[in-house]
């Protein structure tokens, strides 16, 4: 499982670098923005850019983050 605080880390590294969230069904996002994804103390919200909805997701859900090439302007 991913903190909290980890995520946080991920979210505000300096300079922001694009991260993937892959749960433990497989199923991932990807962060390629600072405000597209907020860290709460048990659920990252996660903002889908293709269908315009957010998403709650569980921290115990998560199984890993991995960080993803930049995406160019």
């Amino acid at each position: 499982m991913v903190t909290h605080e980890q995520l946080r880390d991920w979210l505000y590294r300096k300079p922001f670098a694009p991260f993937r969230v892959t749960l433990t069904t497989g199923e991932h996002y990807d962060v390629t923005r600072l405000n597209q994804a907020v860290a709460m103390k048990r659920q990252l919200i996660y903002g889908d850019d293709t269908t315009q909805h957010f998403r709650w997701i569980r921290l115990e859900l998560i199984d890993r983050v991995d960080q993803l090439e930049a995406v160019p302007n």
